[in-house]
């Protein structure tokens, strides 16, 4: 008996507190002990599980604040609805719903929908009404919507707007620079956001880049479709430009245009020949990089009407990202009032930089006016605007004039392909770059600048993905209407292509995106130049 007292004190004290000490070893222990370690044994579980809960507590309010936090940064800014939060994405049982009754009209007939533009919604993803297009406060009567969510109230009553020949400048104002609609085919304010992107495309040294790059890609030739153009931000077309300049400019008294990559108006445009170009280079060793520009030849043996140089304004509308479809308008021309040949002006003693703040009376200096085209330099020197807008028919007016009916009518045609090959060039060179999260339902309305050599062919001088509407002048008659109906049949297209999308994701059998076989019907006087899949 003292032997086994003396074992199981011994087996206690070696196995207390380990694994075994809850098995083999407790038979060991007395019937005192036994109660004693069970209730032990209860409090540590319960102790167990208060910590368990208290975790799972703290998770569980951590997620929900979370959550919380992430529901309060959809909804709208304080003053607006905050239950009025954007469906997403773009295949929404709401969207569907709303319009499965026009998607089977349209199956049967190819009936249009109900066309017209509403209110929108805001949500995180698209902006704040804080961060208002500032272009919609300053030239469209203080409308402040960044995504289209406040358009005039006459624009919401449904219908064609190509039809709607008295639609004020107000709303075509909205639709000229809004950011985004959203349209009755496509379930209106419960449905799509329309998108319109583009920003930073029009950035002269990240286009001269695409266009060089996309001329590697494809074996091009070099500025074919737009005048030499080398970045000074760039080490080697710096070095070019100072060093080497006579490969692109074929004669000392050659013009360049220095101009900033985020310039517009033309106030940010200095001009050097390529002999004034020589001598400051031979002066200076160490001239590059110039970082904030580039230099643009003036175009090779460059076509002017009456000794006037111009450039033709064109329009280019992609409706649709996915697919690429492309849409293309002739515009207008726009003049500088005056004569090109005999321009002479003062040698430059420095080089222009770049750097420099942007002349804000530059329009006034006539031989600036000679060769910049842009309306407000040509505004600063005569009130009659029609001597700085023409209608395109002074092209072919122009050749006819010069080369006789025959011979005219031929050059037109060829300078009618060659804009519409270049302004194609333009688009597919910047088609790959990164348009972000809602190309998918986005859109394009761009302008293009061109100019034309004496054989007919077409320059893209620049891009523009915000052009102007035109404020604060009388411009002719013509121009009025014309820029009325561009922008009104532009909206109907854009709405009729979102439409046959959304038809197109639920009919498997039926494609609506064939445009050759199935041209859209709202495209009148807008051309279509491509189209992704037919």
């Amino acid at each position: 008996m003292e032997r086994n007292e003396s074992l199981k004190g011994r087996k206690r004290r070696e196995v207390q507190g380990s694994s075994w000490h809850m098995g083999y070893m407790a038979t060991w222990t007395a019937a005192g002990e036994r109660e004693s370690y069970a209730n032990e044994k209860k409090r540590r579980r319960l102790c167990f599980c208060k910590r368990q809960n208290r975790t799972f507590t703290v998770v569980m309010l951590f997620g929900l604040l979370v959550l919380l936090t992430h529901f309060y940064l959809m909804l709208p800014p304080p003053g607006e609805d905050r239950f009025q939060l954007v469906l997403q994405p773009a295949l929404d049982a709401s969207v569907l719903n709303r319009t499965k009754e026009e998607f089977q009209m349209f199956k049967q007939n190819q009936s249009l929908p109900t066309f017209g533009i509403t209110g929108g919604r805001y949500d995180k993803r698209t902006g704040k009404k804080s961060d208002c297009n500032t272009r919609l406060v300053k030239f469209c009567k203080g409308m402040c919507s960044k995504h289209g969510s406040s358009p005039p109230e006459e624009l919401k009553s449904p219908g064609l707007l190509q039809l709607r020949t008295n639609l004020s400048e107000d709303s075509q104002c909205f639709l000229w620079y809004t950011n985004a609609i959203w349209t009755r085919p496509t379930a209106g304010r419960a449905g799509l956001m329309l998108y319109r992107l583009g920003a930073g495309v029009d950035n002269k040294a990240y286009f001269a880049q695409a266009v060089s790059e996309y001329a590697e890609k494809y074996g091009c030739k070099y500025f074919q479709f737009t005048p030499p153009t080398l970045d000074l931000g760039e080490q080697a077309g710096c070095f070019a430009f100072f060093y080497n300049n006579a490969r692109y400019a074929k004669t000392p008294q050659a013009l360049w245009f220095l101009k900033k990559s985020k310039g517009s108006t033309g106030r940010h445009v200095r001009l050097i020949t390529r002999e004034e170009v020589e001598q400051i280079a031979s002066k200076q060793q160490d001239m590059c990089p110039r970082s904030g520009g580039l230099a643009s030849l003036e175009v090779p043996g460059m076509w002017t009407i009456r000794g006037h140089k111009f450039d033709h304004r064109i329009y280019v509308l992609v409706p649709s990202m996915e697919p690429w479809t492309i849409f293309f308008r002739s515009g207008h021309l726009r003049f500088s009032v005056f004569n090109h040949t005999n321009a002479t002006r003062p040698r430059a003693k420095r080089l222009a930089f770049l750097n420099d703040s942007d002349n804000a009376a530059a329009e006034t200096d006539p031989y600036l006016a000679t060769h910049v085209t842009n309306p407000r330099f040509g505004l600063a020197h005569t009130n009659n605007s029609q001597q700085v807008l023409h209608p395109v028919k002074t092209l072919r007016e122009a050749l006819e004039e010069e080369l006789g009916k025959a011979r005219g009518q031929r050059a037109w045609r060829k300078l009618s392909v060659s804009v519409r090959n270049a302004a194609l060039s333009a688009m597919f060179s910047v088609r790959y770059r990164s348009w972000g999260q809602n190309s998918a339902w986005g859109y394009l309305f761009m302008a293009m600048d061109v100019a034309y050599d004496r054989h007919g062919n077409a320059y893209v001088l620049d891009l523009n993905s915000g052009p102007s509407f035109y404020h604060g002048s009388e411009w002719p008659d013509w121009y009025v209407q014309d820029r009325s109906a561009m922008i009104r049949e532009a909206a109907d297209i854009i709405q009729e292509l979102a439409f046959r999308k959304l038809v197109s994701q639920q009919e498997a059998s039926f494609n609506p995106l064939n445009l050759t076989a199935m041209p859209l019907k709202t495209a009148k006087t807008w051309e279509m130049l491509f189209a992704e899949g037919g």
